[in-house]
């Protein structure tokens, strides 16, 4: 991405970000609740167990930008629950406030993590 500086005659190039993965959502998720990934992936119908999953899903649609498929499959789910999570996290929002705290405590997790070495990618 190109910033354009105004009044200037040539543009400088932003320096590039991180760009969270679906494993950085994952590990910040399980870091917040103090579980295990297999926790998180497992298909239980308990409330703590699909609020957590739905969290996740919520943010690597909006924070990795993945499509349904792509978190369908991460999660062994139909995009169609992907869906439905989304809603389901995104009308939490608004009624909920800890659902809120949640997913500002998530995105600032996100924010935190390294962005790698531009020599070695690690």
């Amino acid at each position: 991405m190109r910033v354009i500086l105004p009044y200037a005659t040539e543009t400088v190039a932003e320096p590039p970000r991180h760009r969270t993965s679906a494993d950085d959502v994952l590990d910040a998720v399980c870091a917040y609740f103090s579980i295990d990934r297999a926790t998180l992936l497992t298909p239980g119908r308990r409330f703590m167990q699909s609020y957590r999953r739905q969290l996740a899903m919520y943010c690597m649609r909006k924070i990795c930008m993945l499509t349904l498929h792509e978190i369908g499959a991460l999660f062994d789910r139909h995009h169609s629950s992907v869906a439905y999570a989304e809603k389901r996290i995104r009308g939490r929002i608004t009624a909920d406030v800890e659902t809120r705290r949640d997913v500002a405590a998530l995105r600032t997790l996100l924010r935190l993590i390294p962005s790698p070495c531009p020599t070695c990618g690690r």
